[in-house]
C-alpha cells in the first residue's frame, strides 16, 4: 500500500468494503508480563485506538521497567502457525510488527507479509529494550533492514533510526528529519521520526517521505515516570488510525496527542511499587475511558470479593 501521500485518506479496496468496521490489526511482538511494552501495550494501543487486535507472540519475555532477566524466542514455525491461525479466521487491515529477535523469524513474517498482502504495514523496528536489552541478534539486522525498506511505515526510535542509516545518534531534530529523509528517499516509504530523546520543552513527531514536506505535530513534553512502552503504543495507535482510514496528518496527530495523555495520566494508575520508583512505569493506555467511568467505593474493612455482610459475591456458604 505505498506510497502514503500526506494529504489523502489510506483506505484501500479491502478497506472500503469494511468502512464501517473495526480496523483489525495483526500486532506482532513480544511479551511483557508487566504490561507496559510489548504485545501487552500494542493490544491496549490498538483497542484504546478504535481497533481490534490480533496478537502473535515472537518471544517470552520476563522483564520490568529495570531489566530483562530471560527471553524464550519461538520458533519461526511456531510464529508462522499464530500467523496462519489469524488469515484463515479474521480479516486483516493491516499489520503492526515489533520485537522479532530472531533471524529466522524475520523470514517467517516476510515471508507471511509476501503471502497474505495486506493493506498496510508498519514496523517498529526494536533492537534494544528500554533498560537496554539487547532485543534482537546481530544477525537479524540485515533481514530488519530489508522488511524496514518493503514496509509502508517504520517508526523507529533515534538509536534504532542512526543504526538503520548509518549514522551517529541524532542531536537535534534536524539530523532527525535528515536522517529519516534519507531513508526515506532511498527506500520510498514513510519514517516517523522522534524527537523524544532530546532535551526541549516539546516533543515532535514527524512525518516524512521523500517529495512531500513533512508533517510536524508537536505536544508539550510531559515530565512522569510513566514512560515504558511508548514507541509500542505510538506505532499501534498510528496503525490503527490509519488503518481506520485517517489521512496520514490526522492519524498522527491523535496519536501523538493520545499518547501524550497516556503519559500525563499514567502515574495516577499507581502500579509500580515504591522501591522500584523513580524508574519507569506503565502509561495509562484508557486514561480517556477511566475519565468517564465512576470510581470505585470499596470499604476499606472489606476485601474485593466481600460485600459488608462478609459473604462473597454471587451467594453465600457452599
Amino acid at each position: 500500500m505505498r506510497p502514503l501521500s500526506p494529504g489523502a485518506s489510506t483506505s484501500g479496496a479491502q478497506r472500503a468494503s469494511h468502512r464501517n468496521t473495526v480496523p483489525c490489526v495483526v500486532a506482532i511482538a513480544g511479551t511483557d508480563p508487566t504490561g507496559g511494552a510489548g504485545s501487552a501495550a500494542d493490544i491496549k494501543s490498538i483497542h484504546a485506538a478504535g481497533g481490534y487486535a490480533l496478537p502473535v507472540t515472537t518471544a517470552v519475555l520476563a522483564q520490568n521497567s529495570s531489566r530483562v532477566t530471560h527471553i524464550e524466542h519461538m520458533s519461526a514455525a511456531v510464529v508462522r502457525a499464530q500467523l496462519d491461525a489469524i488469515a484463515e479466521h479474521a480479516r486483516i487491515d493491516a499489520v503492526k510488527i515489533g520485537m522479532l529477535g530472531t533471524a529466522e523469524n524475520v523470514q517467517a513474517v516476510a515471508e507471511w507479509l509476501s503471502e497474505a498482502r495486506p493493506q498496510l504495514i508498519v514496523v517498529d523496528p526494536v533492537m534494544i529494550s528500554s533498560s537496554g536489552t539487547a532485543l534482537l541478534a546481530r544477525t537479524a539486522f540485515p533481514e530488519v533492514v530489508a522488511l524496514c525498506a518493503a514496509a509502508d511505515v517504520i517508526t523507529p526510535n533515534a538509536l534504532e533510526l542512526a543504526e538503520l542509516t548509518g549514522s551517529s545518534l541524532a542531536k537535534n531534530h534536524i539530523d532527525v528529519c535528515n536522517q529519516a529523509r534519507a531513508w526515506a528517499e532511498r527506500h520510498g516509504n514513510v519514517v516517523i521520526a522522534k524527537t523524544g530523546h532530546l532535551d526541549s520543552e516539546q516533543t515532535t513527531n514527524y512525518w516524512i517521505e521523500s517529495g512531500a514536506e513533512p508533517i510536524a505535530i508537536h505536544t508539550e513534553r510531559v515530565e512522569s515516570s510513566a514512560t515504558q512502552g511508548t514507541g509500542c503504543a505510538l506505532a499501534s495507535a498510528l496503525t490503527t488510525r490509519l488503518a481506520a482510514g485517517d489521512a496520514p496528518a490526522r492519524a498522527l496527530a491523535w496519536a501523538s496527542d493520545w499518547l501524550h495523555h497516556a503519559i500525563s495520566h499514567g502515574e495516577r494508575l499507581d502500579v509500580t511499587l515504591a522501591h522500584c520508583q523513580p524508574l519507569a512505569g506503565p502509561m495509562d493506555h484508557f486514561h480517556h475511558v477511566r475519565a468517564a467511568m465512576p470510581q470505585p467505593q470499596v470499604p476499606q474493612s472489606h476485601g474485593p470479593l466481600q460485600h459488608s455482610s462478609g459473604a462473597r459475591n454471587g451467594g453465600g456458604s457452599k
